[in-house]
């Protein structure tokens, strides 16, 4: 069973935002892990997630505003992350936030944990 790597949470207008980043290394692995984390969260509204495994890329927005699924995306892209699975779990607080605060908040969580991971790295 993989376990994340990293884990970072961003609470905005009471919406949490978990993001799990996992390393992987078959298509396979995507499957279980979001299967496990969808029995593991079971009241989340959204699970959005972005796999870059070689040349192949998975994305799913979770019919969540603002296709957070790209924004995961772009996130490990820019990072250079190959072989690598951004995880972003959102339980909704009630407030809406709209789309441009949608957007924000799984870019705050998701960059976060990547960070994390930096400094994980240079350790």
């Amino acid at each position: 069973m993989n376990k994340p790597l990293l884990i970072s949470t961003y609470t905005v207008q009471k919406s949490k935002f978990i993001s799990e980043l996992y390393k992987i290394d078959a298509e396979l692995e995507i499957e279980n892990i979001i299967s496990n984390i969808k029995q593991n969260h079971l009241k989340a509204n959204h699970i959005c997630y972005c796999a870059i495994l070689h040349k192949d890329v998975v994305i799913k927005h979770d019919k969540e505003v603002g296709s957070p699924g790209n924004i995961l995306y772009n996130i490990l892209h820019y990072n250079n992350y190959n072989s690598h699975l951004l995880v972003t779990i959102r339980y909704f607080g009630g407030i809406k936030l709209g789309v441009g605060g949608v957007i924000k908040a799984f870019k705050k969580s998701a960059t976060s944990c990547i960070e994390k991971s930096k400094v994980e790295e240079n350790k």
